[in-house]
């Protein structure tokens, strides 16, 4: 077996560490990242890494919908149906409500609006 002669498992040297891939880890939020979403780790609130939609299926549909007003303003025109689709699709992180915010982000909906005052205050 492999198991060593102090009853537990062999520790891999170095070099065989090396080999072995990496499955992911828990971030914030309880999202899972890949190795290949964590080369862009960096604990910046950026929304370029990790997953997008994600991090807004988290935050929850309320939320979003109060700090994104690009959103809001498309949210609120759709009809009853449309919206209670919206709820339903985003509680269940349903593919159709997933491929929409996609779109959405790549046409810049979730872009923040411009109002800190940071900017202003030079």
């Amino acid at each position: 077996g492999l198991v060593a002669a102090s009853g537990r498992p062999p520790v891999p040297s170095a070099g065989e560490a090396d080999t072995v891939a990496e499955a992911g880890r828990w971030s914030k939020g309880w999202r899972w990242l890949s190795p290949s979403d964590d080369s862009s780790s960096g604990c910046g609130e950026g929304e370029e890494d990790g997953h997008p939609v994600d991090d807004l299926l988290n935050e929850g549909l309320e939320d979003v919908l109060e700090r994104y007003p690009v959103f809001r303003q498309l949210f609120l025109r759709g009809s009853p149906d449309s919206q209670d689709a919206w709820r339903a699709g985003w509680a269940t992180r349903s593919l159709e409500v997933r491929r929409k915010m996609q779109k959405a982000r790549a046409n810049g909906v979730f872009k923040l609006p411009a109002t800190s005052g940071a900017a202003a205050a030079d």
